[in-house]
Order: C-alpha cells, then sequence, then structure tokens
C-alpha cells in the first residue's frame, strides 16, 4: 500500500495525492513549519487533515465532491514582529489542537468573503483572508486559537 509515514492510514483516502504541483506521498510533513508556498499549503493541509474532526470531512464545495480535491488557495500567513530581532517572522502554525485543525481545513477549503470580519479588518490573527464555509459562519481566522470573538 502507500505508505506515508506519521500519517494515519485512516486518513490517507482524504489526501490528495497531488496539491499545488507538490507529491503529497513524499512530501515531509513532519519537517519544521515551511516559510513559502507551495509547501506551507501542502504542509498545513497535510498536518490538518492528520487530528481534524469529523465535522469538516466532506467539507461541502459547490464545484467539489469531496475533500480529498486539492485546496482552493494558497495558505498565507500574516507576520509578526519579533521584538528580540525586530524581524517581521511568519506566524508559526499550532496544528496540534483538533479545532485549529478544522479551522484549517474549513480556511483551505472555504469561500472568502468580500465583507470582512473586524479583526480580519484591522489586520489581526494568524491567517489571511476572511474565510467561512457552509458549516461555519464564524470566520476562520477568529475560530484559530479562539481568537476573538467574529462579527460575522
Amino acid at each position: 500500500a502507500d505508505a506515508l509515514p506519521g500519517f494515519p492510514s485512516k486518513r490517507r483516502h482524504l489526501l490528495p495525492k497531488e496539491i499545488l504541483g507538490v507529491e503529497t506521498r513524499s512530501f515531509d510533513h513532519e519537517a519544521p513549519q515551511p516559510t513559502t508556498n507551495p509547501d506551507l499549503t501542502v504542509w498545513a493541509l497535510m498536518n490538518a487533515l492528520k487530528q481534524c474532526s469529523s465535522r469538516v470531512i466532506p467539507l461541502p464545495r459547490q464545484d467539489q465532491a469531496s475533500i480529498n480535491s486539492p485546496p482552493i488557495r494558497e495558505l498565507q500567513v500574516r507576520t509578526k514582529l519579533d521584538m528580540q530581532s525586530m524581524v517581521e517572522t511568519p506566524y508559526t502554525l499550532n496544528l496540534q489542537r483538533s479545532q485549529n485543525c478544522d479551522a484549517m481545513v474549513r480556511h483551505l477549503f472555504g469561500e472568502e468573503r468580500q465583507e470582512r470580519c473586524t479583526r480580519c479588518v484591522q489586520g489581526k490573527g494568524a491567517l489571511l483572508g476572511c474565510i467561512t464555509t457552509s458549516s461555519s459562519k464564524v470566520c476562520t481566522n477568529c475560530d484559530w486559537n479562539w481568537s476573538g470573538i467574529c462579527s460575522l
């Protein structure tokens, strides 16, 4: 079979064979968080799929039958100022929590809102884009790490 070390065999069917031109079966999803795409998106989706809840499987999409289709967007994360080095660094994504994994899956497959919530307008949160799905009207950025109450 299609061995993928560190990835649950019962969830392998959810994983697209290729994401943004990257073969997932040979991608090192256990490596540290990549800083650039497409690797950042592949890494985030693979790690989110390992621990997401059944609420986001399958994620309803008008143009895709199931979650094992590639995501519709590249992941973009905000940067924050490292106070010691005074250098802008990307947020480190915590994909150890099921809620964050759910938010990440919804973020990669959901719909970007034209009218953004208050926190997204203010540039708060780890994720760029005010993204919702039909299963949850709370945007993924506000849902991430229970960042705050979403104004949507």
